[in-house]
Parts: structure tokens; C-alpha cells; sequence
């Protein structure tokens, strides 16, 4: 369940800290983390450690310098050739657990460890805290230095984190994504004892081995990763093509054209990160529709008056319900008790006539797509990707995650209109007996 969820982290991440068998991990966990890292373009990093599988490496040790050397190197490079082997890019290193915060303040051993990393390639960029003795050793030797900062664990001063048998140390998803906001833009945070505190850093990290390491992740990726403005552009005479790149939301834009243009718009499809536009006469000019889709205040519904929601009764029988469970840190009740209690609107149609795609107002609910899809998925399954809830209107392949079935006919020609899911449509799940 550990290393499944490593592998969700990785949608939130730019870089990660590979645990390189010393205090976890092992030849095939770094190999799968390598690889999917490599595919997904995030960069890995040597997350070094005391030998101590037993507690974690949360325990300081006393080993000296030369040794702390000698395990520094041995563990860059067995993830430096995994790596390599992966076609990933090794970018940096960065200390874990004790050994970290040893390296804070001893400049003996920061010393040795710096040397250690500049000995396997001049190119690696150490992570650690601002003012660190690693960091004033690193930059001494010419290796790059990024100040670190913690956006799930309080801190005492600049250079310290509240220790975790403190009450405040680990902060939940809210205070995680107000802390990481503080740290991306040097605003005051707040330490575990009230004390205001501002930091210079260049890298904010989520801890993966949390409890709620995912809804942590999601959280901060959301507060600190600035979504670029909405392009529009036209697409022929009597349409215009709004592509937004996560600004805004799909539906809503759609909601927010419909509004402004309630008479002289044909039709208006969204889709993942564009809204198409057809008007009956020349299309407005793209300033305006800019201006349109820009003044909309975020989470608005447009002004249209909300629909009672689909209620879709479903049997929750899925092959993959208690791999996702495990997976979220949720039992299979306790996934299928939040999955229907979650309000979810159908963002976009397509793939299949009828098929829709659906976003919840539970963040907790979004695992991957299976790697490999399977050849057949059957009519009416109701699965998870991504960030997006679908059901399959008919038996096809896919490689959705499948919570289970529902008896409800998506998609009839002889119907008016023959979808029963359009876009905007909210929905809700219902479980029924399996």
C-alpha cells in the first residue's frame, strides 16, 4: 500500500526522494519509482540515510565521518545506476530522518557527506535546511544548494522542526497548504509555539510516508502551483476555442458563456482543459470572451439555477474496490460510504457515446488509471481516473479503476437527449445490495 501510494504521489511532485535501502526501499521499489518518475517527467533525487531499517532512520547513530562518507556514496550510486538504467534523471541528494538534522549542525560530517556527493558528480544539487552546515559545506565545494522547506511538520526556528511527539508537529492538509503558501511566497508562518517566522527556500516537501500523505499533497499542489490565464482563440468564423490549462474549470466556463451569450450561441462543448464555443452569427471578438471568461468569479455556477443531482444506484462489486481502499487508507465501507456521500457534476462527455466524466468535491477520491487496460470493461462499470469518476455506457476496454455497476441506461438514441449525463448534469451514487 506504502509504494502504491508513492506512486500517486508522483501526480503532485517535481522532484522525489528515493529511499535507497538503507532505512527503506529496496532495488525493486527504487526501480518502480524510477521508472514511473522517468515517465512522468518528475526528477529523483537520493534520499541518503543511517543503516537502521528498524526505526526508519529517525534514530541518530554514532557513526563518524568517514563511514557517513563511504554509505553516502554507496547508496547515490546504486540509485545513480537504477536510474540511468530507467532512463531517469538523478538530480540531487538529500539526507532523511536523523541524519538530516545531524547534518544541520555538525560541519564535520556535513563536511565528509558533502564530499561524498561531489566525489559521484559535481552536478548533484543538495537539499537541506536554509543555513545548514550541508548547505554552507555543499556551496564551499561548488555543488548546487536547495534551501529546503516543510510544508507537514510545524517548526521551533529556522533550523528545526518541532519534534514529532509534539502535539503540532504534523500539521493536517488545511494548515499543510497555509504553510506551504507561506514558504512559496517568504510570508510569515507560524512555529508550534505561536512564534512568527519567515523562511527563504527553493523547495517545499511533503513528507510520503504519512497517514494522510496524499490529501497533504493534494492540498499544497493546489495552493502553491499558480494556474496560468485562459488562451482564446478563434476556430473559424463562428467559433471560438478556449483553452485554459487549468485556470478554470471546464463546466464553469461553459456556464459563464452560456450566461453571457444566452441568445446567438449554437452550442458549447467543453472538454478536458478547453471549451468550444459555435455562435449563429461571427464569432465575438476574443477580448471579449477573454474578458468573459476571466471576470467569472472561480467555483461560480454561472448564474443558472442548480438541478436537483442524478441519484445512479450503484452496486459496489468492483474488481479493484479493495486495492483503491487499501490504497487511499480507507476500508472498502468506508470508500464506498465517501464515494456516495461526494457531489459530482459531469465535467465533459466523450471516449463512448454517453460516456461521462465527472468531478467530485472529495480530492481524496482520484487514483491513476491501471498501466495496462483491460481488454474488457463492462456496460454500466463505475470507475475512478485520474481526478475524474466515469461510467462506461457499454462494454468496452478501458483502464479506469472499478468501484463497482449501475443498472442505469446512459445512453439511448431513441431517447431526447439520448445522453442522460450532459455536461453541468450533478450526480450523485447510491449503493444498492450487492
Amino acid at each position: 500500500a506504502a509504494h502504491r501510494r508513492d506512486l500517486h504521489l508522483l501526480a503532485y511532485a517535481t522532484r522525489i526522494n528515493v529511499a535507497c535501502g538503507f532505512h527503506a526501499g529496496d532495488e525493486q521499489t527504487m526501480r518502480a519509482l524510477c521508472a514511473a518518475a522517468a515517465d512522468r517527467g518528475v526528477l529523483v533525487g537520493a534520499h541518503i540515510s543511517y543503516r537502521d531499517r528498524e526505526h526508519f532512520g529517525r534514530r541518530q547513530m554514532d557513526v563518524g565521518p568517514e563511514q557517513l562518507a563511504d554509505e553516502a556514496a554507496d547508496q547515490i550510486r546504486t540509485l545513480a545506476r537504477i536510474a540511468a538504467e530507467c532512463s531517469a534523471v538523478l538530480s540531487h541528494v538529500k539526507p532523511h530522518g536523523a541524519l538530516y538534522h545531524r547534518l544541520v549542525a555538525d560541519q564535520q560530517a556535513a563536511r565528509s557527506v558533502a564530499e561524498a556527493i561531489a566525489a559521484e558528480s559535481p552536478e548533484l544539487a543538495v537539499l537541506t535546511m536554509p543555513d545548514a552546515a550541508l548547505a554552507a559545506e555543499a556551496a564551499a565545494l561548488g555543488l548546487p544548494v536547495l534551501r529546503e522547506g516543510f510544508a507537514d511538520r510545524s517548526y521551533v526556528d529556522v533550523m528545526r522542526l518541532a519534534p514529532r511527539e509534539h502535539p503540532a508537529a504534523v500539521l493536517d492538509p488545511e494548515h499543510a497548504a497555509e504553510q506551504a503558501r507561506a514558504l512559496a511566497t517568504a510570508a510569515t508562518l507560524t512555529t508550534a509555539d505561536g512564534t512568527p517566522l519567515t523562511l527563504a527556500v527553493d523547495t517545499i516537501c511533503v513528507h510520503g510516508d504519512g497517514a494522510r500523505a496524499l490529501d497533504v499533497a493534494r492540498a499544497v499542489h493546489r495552493a502553491i502551483i499558480a494556474p496560468t490565464a485562459p488562451l482564446v482563440r478563434t476556430a473559424g468564423s463562428h467559433a471560438v476555442l478556449v483553452e485554459l490549462a487549468g485556470a478554470r474549470h471546464p463546466a464553469e466556463v461553459a456556464s459563464l458563456l452560456r450566461r453571457e451569450w444566452a441568445t446567438g450561441l449554437v452550442d458549447v462543448v467543453p472538454g478536458h482543459e478547453t471549451v468550444l464555443a459555435r455562435f449563429s452569427t461571427p464569432a465575438p471578438p476574443v477580448a471579449a470572451v477573454a474578458a468573459v471568461v476571466g471576470a467569472g468569479v472561480p467555483g461560480a455556477a454561472g448564474g443558472e439555477t442548480a438541478a436537483a443531482p442524478i441519484v445512479l444506484p450503484v452496486r459496489y462489486d468492483g474488481a479493484d474496490l479493495d486495492e483503491i481502499a487499501t490504497s487511499l487508507g480507507l476500508s472498502p465501507e468506508g470508500l464506498i460510504a465517501r464515494h456516495g456521500a461526494a457531489g459530482y457534476r459531469v465535467a465533459f462527455v466523450g471516449f463512448l457515446p454517453g460516456f461521462a466524466y465527472l468531478v467530485g468535491d472529495d480530492p481524496a477520491l482520484q487514483v491513476p488509471r491501471h498501466a495496462e487496460p483491460r481488454p474488457q470493461v463492462p456496460a454500466g462499470s463505475v470507475g475512478l481516473g485520474g481526478e475524474y469518476c466515469g461510467i462506461y455506457p457499454r462494454e468496452a476496454p478501458g483502464g479506469w479503476q472499478l468501484l463497482g455497476t449501475t443498472t442505469a441506461a446512459l445512453f439511448d438514441p431513441d431517447r431526447a437527449p439520448p445522453a442522460l449525463l450532459e455536461p453541468g448534469t450533478p450526480v450523485r451514487f447510491e449503493a444498492v445490495p450487492r
